[in-house]
């Protein structure tokens, strides 16, 4: 693997996250929108996310990023409201 290969690939996850947030500002300013976000594992262990927002979007993220992807803490507090209430 060259050296600008892993460039672009350190910042795959990064570079997913910024259209996600993108598209969501957008919707917000148009007043309306539907996503749907996909994941699937495919050779060697990649993930394929796609993003579908009007448009299509497709990252293909290392298996080793994968494993150091983020936290794998509990989320529902991020803004979530408990129903159980």
């Amino acid at each position: 693997m060259n050296s600008q290969t892993s460039l672009e690939q350190a910042g795959i996850i990064d570079r997913a996250l910024h259209r996600l947030l993108g598209e969501i500002h957008a919707g917000l300013r148009h007043g309306y929108f539907e996503y749907t976000v996909t994941c699937e594992v495919i050779s060697q262990g990649q993930r394929r996310l796609q993003l579908h927002a009007g448009k299509n979007y497709q990252f293909v993220i290392p298996a080793e990023q994968c494993e150091l992807a983020g936290p794998s803490g509990d989320l529902r507090d991020e803004g979530a409201t408990d129903s159980r209430s």
